[in-house]
């Protein structure tokens, strides 16, 4: 640490202060030997290196953490708490590059390390107050994976916390947002399955019929992808992977448009949505049925008409048109 603090301007000798500390940490891994309150202590300014701007620096100092989490768990509690926040801070920040190692590393300490307390708090106030949309995701993501691995130490007043960041993300501005927090209720859903049927009746009825849809996450399914990956970050459409299937029954069938880009989504689908698909414009979570593919004079197409289940501010429930590619 004292080259860290020393060289500041000079991050190849930094980054070779990470690597020696990585070292070290590796050299106690399968032995009795306990890490004390007080290096957690020195280790804190670790703080100010995530925030550098050299992604390699930042790539380094999250790769560090990664292993001290996977060899301590727990005991590195005290660290972790004040550096979690700096790290989802950087996540909803504008360096992507730097933004996606801070994410992926807030889901090793998160599987890793149980904080609660202060962390659990930081994360559902980052779902409900923050205006960034990446920072959101960030919590959204970590607090599904607080389900998956902390659910065993969590108290009321936690699950109580944690309902509320859920309840928040269901009804989030953004899209990618709200895909995320369908896997963070089939998780909710699976470890407190009373106090998620509590919440189905709390919430509006078009989300409720979106959440009803989703099929039970059994205990053996993996935990959800990282929303750091680009898999995901670069998309923020439709969550393809909790969409309902039924094989048996064609006409109950729900496809996810995203009505962002005016629901060209279903020119993607190339064929798979026909007149009678039942359909979800996920933006604004309206529901109905196909009822029309085709041409429409002066302009180009095909165009698809949708009949709405339910009246909603000037879609009155009748059959509307959405331009596709």
């Amino acid at each position: 640490m004292d080259s860290i603090k020393k060289y500041s301007d000079d991050w190849q000798k930094r980054l070779l202060a990470l690597q020696e500390i990585q070292k070290q940490f590796k050299s106690i891994e399968n032995t009795t030997v306990t890490v004390s309150v007080d290096t957690w202590r020195v280790l804190k300014p670790l703080k100010d290196v995530i925030q550098d701007l050299r992604s390699q620096i930042v790539k380094e100092v999250c790769a560090t953490l990664a292993v001290m989490s996977k060899i301590t768990r727990d005991s590195m509690a005290p660290l972790v708490r004040d550096l979690l926040p700096v790290l989802v801070e950087v996540r909803g920040g504008g360096n992507k590059v730097c933004g996606a190692y801070c994410g992926e590393c807030v889901e090793v300490l998160v599987s890793n390390v149980v904080t609660k307390g202060p962390t659990l708090r930081y994360l559902v106030d980052g779902v409900v107050e923050s205006k960034n949309k990446g920072l959101r995701a960030c919590c959204i993501g970590a607090l599904t994976l607080v389900l998956v691995h902390w659910s065993a130490v969590l108290d009321k007043s936690d699950v109580q916390q944690i309902e509320v960041g859920l309840k928040s993300s269901l009804y989030d501005a953004s899209s990618t947002c709200r895909s995320a927090s369908l896997a963070f209720f089939q998780r909710f859903q699976q470890k407190f399955s009373k106090r998620a049927a509590l919440l189905l009746t709390t919430v509006d009825f078009k989300v409720q019929r979106r959440l009803e849809s989703l099929p039970l996450v059994p205990d053996s399914t993996s935990p959800p992808p990282p929303l750091h990956s680009n898999s995901n970050s670069v998309d923020d459409g439709t969550f393809d992977g909790e969409r309902p299937h039924d094989s048996a029954a064609a006409d109950d069938r729900q496809i996810f448009i995203d009505d962002d880009e005016n629901a060209q989504a279903i020119a993607a689908a190339d064929g798979d949505v026909d007149v009678g698909d039942r359909v979800c414009i996920s933006e604004k979570e309206l529901f109905g049925h196909v009822r029309y593919i085709g041409d429409v004079a002066g302009f180009s197409g095909p165009w698809v008409g949708i009949q709405l289940d339910h009246a909603d501010g000037k879609n009155d429930g009748s059959i509307k048109i959405f331009l596709t590619k």
